[in-house]
């Protein structure tokens, strides 16, 4: 809940928030891109073993649909989604009823279609809140400023207390300067006034570095 734990926590929650792209358990894929209309959820087999392929895409689809459950919460996304399943004559029975399980926290108002013969499930999702990604992304899909200056404050402390009493010394672009700005007297109260921040000419929106000195 809190400290360093919780911080490497929720830095990594964030990372995930902001991925197109999820490794399934047992090999494969599925990608989750949200559009103004749906949620899109590509399933991939890719090289997930098995001798048998019905029976591989059989369990890549049984485990998305409860990966998709928890990220779609993660990052906050809901609305009409559809899953493009892997494979051929799906189980349409067992695909719905896992389905049901895995979404069953979002309920009321989760409500499931049959899968189609293009291989296509369609279910809505309550929205429950704003989309991670509009939080901390501009709308051309970069870091705002702000989301930029409390990753490098977590930078400036990781390696703070990595080297104590080490000279420290970050390098952003000037908005994210800006951004840290109102943060400094909490940092200085963590790790003493020993860190500084630079602004390099040139140095792009979004780049990143911290250093012990």
């Amino acid at each position: 809940i809190t400290g360093a734990a919780a911080r490497e926590a929720a830095d990594h929650a964030e990372e995930i928030a902001l991925s197109p792209l999820h490794a399934l358990p047992g090999g494969g894929r599925l990608s989750i891109e949200p559009t103004r209309a749906l949620v899109a959820i590509d399933i991939d087999l890719g090289d997930r073993p098995g001798a048998d392929a019905k029976r591989a895409a059989r369990a890549a689809n049984l485990a998305a649909l409860t990966m998709a459950a928890r990220l779609l919460r993660l990052k906050g996304l809901g609305g009409l989604v559809v899953f493009d399943l892997v494979g051929r004559g799906h189980d349409g029975p067992a695909l719905i009823s896992a389905a049901r399980q895995a979404f069953s926290l979002d309920n009321p108002g989760v409500a499931i279609g049959p899968i189609s013969k293009f291989g296509a499930l369609e279910m809505t999702v309550p929205r429950v809140r704003r989309p991670v990604a509009e939080d901390l992304l501009d709308e051309a899909g970069s870091p705002t400023p702000l989301t930029s200056a409390l990753r490098l404050l977590r930078m400036i402390e990781r390696e703070g207390r990595a080297a104590p009493g080490a000279r420290l010394i970050a390098r952003c672009d000037e908005r994210c300067a800006a951004a840290i700005a109102p943060f400094s007297d909490v940092l200085a109260e963590r790790l003493g006034a020993r860190f500084s921040i630079e602004t390099p000419v040139g140095w792009g929106a979004g780049s990143l570095e911290a250093a012990a000195r």
